[in-house]
Formats: C-alpha cells, sequence, structure tokens
C-alpha cells in the first residue's frame, strides 16, 4: 500500500507538473498572440480604408474630367459671341442655332463620355440640342451668382445610368453669364472605377449613394440585402454624406462599412467586406502562429515530465513514513490539546462546583432550621390563638384602654392573616429546598466517578438552574420549556459531566432565540419561543435525548465546525468556543456515544445525544479511538 501511494504521488507531481507549464505556456500564448492579433486586423481595416480612399480619388478624377470636358464647351469664343448676339436681338434664332450646332457637334465628336449637349439662352430657354436629348427635368443649371459647373446625381434613361453637369457660359470681361451648356455623360466608366474591386472576393462592393431629403439613395449597385446590412449601409453614406466623414463602421451581422465622402459633391462612397474575408489572412496566421506554439509547449511539457520522473521518484521515496509520523505527531497533539482544554475546564466546572455546593450547603442550614420550625410556630400561635379567644369569652366587655388597643392592631385581621403567613413561609421554604437540592444533584461533587443515575433527573435539576433565564425581559417574553420525558433506566456515565452538557447545550439554545427576537421580533408575535426536551429508550440499548429550539438556527458552514475546540460565532468576550467543544468530548470519548445536530437556518436547531444504557471500560475505548487515528484498522 505504501509503495502504491508513493506511485500515485509520483503520477500527480507528473501530471501537475505538466498540467502547469502547459496552462503557463497557453497563458503566454494567448497574452502574445492576442496584440498581435488585434495588430494585424488593424492593419487589414487600413488596408480597406486605403483601397477606398484610391477609389474615391479616382472617382473625384472622373467628376473632374467631366467639368472640364462641359467647361471646355462653353468655352469656345464664337458659340458664346454668337449666343451674345441673339441675346441682345442682334442675330436671328435660326443662324444661331444652325452654328451653334455645329460647335456643339465638333465637341461632342472630341469626347467619348459625353452623349448629348443642350444649350440655353440668357433666359434658360433651349437655343440647340445635339446628341441624346435631355429632359427639362433633369437639367442641372447653376445659379447666377455661381461660375461653377453643377453635377447631378446619377439618373437612368431607358434603365442606363447617366449624369448631368450644367456649365454656366460666361464673358470673360464682364463676368456676365450668357447662357448655360447641359452636357449628358455616361458613367460606364465610373461604374467599371468603382465595381473594380477583387480584394473583397464575392462578399465584398463598393456602393455608391447620397443622402436626399433625409432619405438614403444608392446610386450602384443596386442589391438586395437583409433588413440589418441595408440598415448599417445607410449608417455608413450618412457619415459620409451629412458629417463628411470618414471611418470604419462594424455592422450587427458580421460585415465592416468603410466610407468616405466624395469632394465638392453630396455623394459618399461605402466599401462593405465580409469579416470572414477581411480578416481571412489574419486568421490563417494566427492559426500558424497557434499551432507553432501549441507544438512547442508539448515539446517543452515532454521534456518536462522526462526530467521530473526521476527526481519525484527520489524526493518521495520516505513519503509514507513520513505520513505515517506526522499521523502519529499529530494524533497526540490533538489529544494533548483537548486534554489541556478539558483540565482548563474541569478545573473551572470543579471551582463553580465546589462554589455551588458550598452556597447550597450555607442556604440549607438556615432554611432547614426555618422549615423544620414552622409547625412548631404555627402550634405556638393557635395556643395563643385559643387563650386569647378564652379571655374574649370569659370577659367579653374589657377596659377601654385595651378594647382600644384590640381596635388599633387589628386582632381579627392577624388571627386570620397569621395562617396565611405560615402557608407562604412553608411554601417559600420548600421552593428554596427544592432549589438547594437542584444545586447539588448538578454539582454532584460526590459523584464524579462512573455511577447509574436517572437522566431525567440531572435534566430537572439542569433546568431548575436557567429557570431565572427564561423568564420574559424587556426585549423579549418568556421562554416555554416543553418536555417529554420518557421513562428510562438508570445509566452508567459522569452525572456531573453530563450535567455540564445540559447546561451548555440548553444554555446554547437560550441565546439563539434571544438572538433570534433582536433580528426577527415579529416572528414570535405568531410563534411563541420554545425549548423543547425529549428523552426515550431505543432498542434497550441506547438512551436518546433530544433538545429542540425555535431559534435562529445553524448554517450548513457553521455546521460543519461547530464541534471544533475554539470555534464560535459569537462576539469577542461573550464566547470561548470551548462549550460545544467539550460537550462532544464528554458525550463521544468519554460516554461511547453520539452528538450531532440538525438546522436550517431561521428555522431552529435541534441536538441529538446518544448515550449507550452500558458503557465499556475506558481502557479498551482509548485503544479502538487511538488504532483508527493512526489507520491501523479500517474506520466505519
Amino acid at each position: 500500500m505504501s509503495q502504491l501511494n508513493s506511485r500515485k504521488l509520483q503520477r500527480l507531481l507528473i501530471i501537475y507538473s505538466a498540467s502547469g507549464l502547459f496552462s503557463l505556456s497557453a497563458i503566454v500564448a494567448a497574452a502574445s498572440i492576442f496584440p498581435f492579433s488585434q495588430q494585424l486586423k488593424k492593419n487589414e481595416e487600413r488596408h480597406l480604408q486605403l483601397m477606398l480612399n484610391s477609389r474615391t480619388r479616382t472617382v473625384d478624377e472622373f467628376l473632374l474630367r467631366a467639368k472640364d470636358v462641359a467647361l471646355q464647351i462653353t468655352s469656345r469664343t464664337r458659340g458664346r459671341q454668337l449666343l451674345e448676339g441673339y441675346n441682345k436681338g442682334e442675330i436671328e434664332r435660326q443662324e444661331t442655332t444652325e452654328f451653334t450646332e455645329k460647335i456643339l457637334t465638333d465637341a461632342l465628336e472630341r469626347t467619348e463620355d459625353a452623349i448629348g449637349i443642350t444649350r440655353l439662352d440668357n433666359r434658360e430657354n433651349p437655343i440647340a440640342r445635339v446628341g441624346r436629348s435631355i429632359p427639362k427635368q433633369f437639367w442641372q443649371i447653376p445659379s447666377q451668382q455661381s461660375q461653377n459647373a453643377r453635377v447631378s446625381n446619377p439618373i437612368e434613361l431607358e434603365n442606363n445610368p447617366y449624369i448631368i453637369i450644367g456649365a454656366p457660359i460666361i464673358n470673360p470681361q464682364s463676368r456676365e453669364r450668357v447662357g448655360t451648356d447641359i452636357v449628358l455623360f455616361k458613367v460606364d466608366s465610373l461604374q467599371q472605377i468603382i465595381q473594380n474591386y477583387t480584394r473583397s472576393g464575392e462578399t465584398g462592393e463598393i456602393i455608391l449613394g447620397t443622402v436626399d431629403r433625409d432619405r438614403v439613395e444608392i446610386f450602384f449597385p443596386k442589391q438586395d440585402a437583409t433588413e440589418e446590412t441595408l440598415l448599417d449601409r445607410d449608417r455608413a453614406i450618412r457619415k459620409a454624406v451629412e458629417g463628411q466623414q470618414t471611418g470604419l463602421l462594424r455592422g450587427k451581422t458580421r460585415q465592416s462599412f468603410a466610407f468616405e465622402p466624395v469632394r465638392e459633391t453630396q455623394w459618399g462612397l461605402v466599401a462593405k467586406v465580409d469579416d470572414r474575408k477581411l480578416y481571412a489572412v489574419v486568421n490563417r496566421q494566427i492559426k500558424t502562429v497557434t499551432i507553432a506554439i501549441i507544438f512547442v509547449s508539448l515539446l517543452g511539457t515532454v521534456g518536462t515530465i522526462l526530467l521530473i520522473r526521476p527526481l519525484t521518484g527520489k524526493a518521495i521515496v520516505g513519503v509514507d513514513k513520513l505520513k505515517k509520523q506526522v499521523r502519529e505527531k499529530t494524533f497526540a497533539l490533538q489529544k494533548l490539546k483537548q486534554t489541556q482544554v478539558q483540565l482548563i475546564q474541569q478545573e473551572k466546572m470543579a471551582t463553580l462546583g465546589q462554589l455551588v455546593a458550598g452556597v447550597a450547603h450555607e442556604i440549607n442550614n438556615p432554611i432547614s432550621f426555618i422549615y423544620g420550625n414552622i409547625d412548631h410556630a404555627r402550634n405556638h400561635v393557635e395556643d395563643l390563638k385559643n387563650l386569647i379567644e378564652l379571655y374574649q369569652h370569659y370577659y367579653p366587655q374589657p377596659e377601654s384602654t385595651i378594647q382600644e388597643n384590640l381596635e388599633e392592631i387589628e386582632l381579627e385581621f392577624i388571627v386570620e392573616d397569621l395562617s396565611n403567613i405560615f402557608n407562604s413561609m412553608e411554601m417559600g421554604s420548600e421552593r428554596i429546598r427544592k432549589i438547594v437540592l437542584s444545586l447539588r444533584n448538578f454539582s454532584r461533587l460526590d459523584e464524579a466517578n462512573m455511577k447509574k443515575v436517572d437522566i431525567n433527573e440531572g435534566l430537572q435539576s439542569t433546568l431548575m438552574i436557567l429557570k431565572s433565564q427564561c423568564k420574559a425581559t424587556r426585549d423579549r417574553p418568556e421562554i416555554e420549556i416543553v418536555t417529554q420525558y420518557g421513562k428510562l433506566p438508570a445509566i452508567d456515565c459522569y452525572p456531573s459531566l453530563l450535567n455540564q452538557v445540559f447546561l451548555n447545550l440548553i444554555s446554547n439554545a437560550i441565546d439563539a432565540i434571544e438572538e433570534k427576537y433582536q433580528l426577527e421580533k415579529y416572528q414570535f408575535q405568531k410563534q411563541s419561543p420554545i425549548i423543547k426536551i425529549v428523552t426515550e429508550e431505543r432498542h434497550s440499548k441506547w438512551i436518546i435525548i433530544q433538545i429542540e429550539d425555535n431559534g435562529i438556527g445553524i448554517e450548513r458552514e457553521v455546521r460543519e465546525k461547530l464541534f471544533e475546540p475554539f470555534f464560535t460565532t459569537k462576539t469577542l468576550g461573550q464566547g470561548t468556543g470551548l462549550g460545544l467543544s467539550i460537550a462532544y468530548s464528554i458525550i463521544v470519548e468519554q460516554h461511547g456515544g453520539q452528538l450531532s445536530c440538525q438546522s436550517q437556518p431561521g428555522e431552529g436547531c435541534k441536538f441529538i445525544i446518544e448515550i449507550p444504557i452500558r458503557q465499556v471500560s475506558r481502557s479498551e475505548c482509548d485503544r479502538v479511538e487511538e488504532m483508527e487515528a493512526i489507520g491501523t484498522i479500517p474506520l466505519s
């Protein structure tokens, strides 16, 4: 068995050491990988933002190029002069229209993206149209004070997207507007710029949109999506358009939205990417690093096991012998400590017993004198009463002085009250004699050895001692004592020690009731404080004593330490923590019985004492306890 314990300990040391090393490696790896992964994710997010920024610059360049084309068309001098003459009425409309159409047709042929031009005079009436016709509702006419071209939002004509630029025709000398060119541009190249986003894979896309009348409008691409995705997309576009912000928004559907405004427009560009695709490279790198760290940790753990195994074998050679020595020393130390505590308590109880016995003896002598002479005093008083009645019979008319004295002292009341006085003196003397007898029975200085006694008598003597503590106080009502004494045989025991156990348990019950009443007065309005004591014989071998109260109860954690020496829940100065420990020692060790506790917090407590009717020899009990403590016989 010793060899088996050593091997088990060796295995445990190896397992714990290897587990500790591996856990430490895992913690260090996690602490290192986490910031590393966060940095890699930030890099991916930065790359996404840079990609969107490059797309935004490309869109800016496209719009700037379109504006330049429109402004070049308006800057042709001959066309502007012809329009100025028409505005002044110097040139006919037909001539102006024919010549203007030639100029606009030439301009239209020189650009790839422009597919239609409409020129307006200074009263915004059309003068000439070339290429595709532009509906009037889409005309983008700059304000009279503006000399810059105006760009429209993308529109659809026959299911094809276009943008319209309104460019003012300005006289360079007077800086007055003489007309406006409305130019229609294809946006095929703009769509190609936006949709050319291969980095996002199948789950990513670039979205161009704006906010019009507090409503988000998507130019392209127009795709269906979940409601949560649409909400996140619209939030990103609003931040770009209304807030003119650049940043990254994390959606509720594990998608990220990078957003950035387009300069000199009310457009916003958003890059939507699935988080799994965005961080795919990062996740692969983290997995690779994690696998490498686990592999290194396993190698280190195996090496540690190979190193520790022979060392642990040498370290635990004498572990069984050491454990046996520790067990024996611990048992001896516990016995010594318990003996010291018991000697101290027994000395205190012996001193208290001597004091109680002395007081009882000093009280018993005078009270016996008083109690023994009550009958004689009653007889003498009866004789005097008879003598007075004879005087009253033969001398019914006494002297006036005697008559006045009789009336003053109220002789008839004295004669009647003397009987009550003697009855009260006899009752009080009897009560004092019973108290003295209870004190003598409780102390039992003449019964220090094991004797056959009546348990019920010891309980009743203890209750007589504690009767004053059960009376009603200013803070609580009287504690009701309920006794159910069974018919018990005289048992072998140490009477004074058992009385000490009863005193400790009943005193604790009173304290528990007082504590509960202080905390929960309303509880006892429906339930009076009660201590119930029940005794019974069981199987003709055991005496069972139950002491139950409806006090504050005991927590489970406290019950586990209840019988340990010096353990107490009372405040400093109110308890030593020895009462229940000594009670347990008296019942279990000195009487071969059992002491247990049953309790629920707030519902009271019940202590159960089990004592054998016949005691085995003390030497036999000590030998069995010692063998159990050092592990030489199995414990039941």
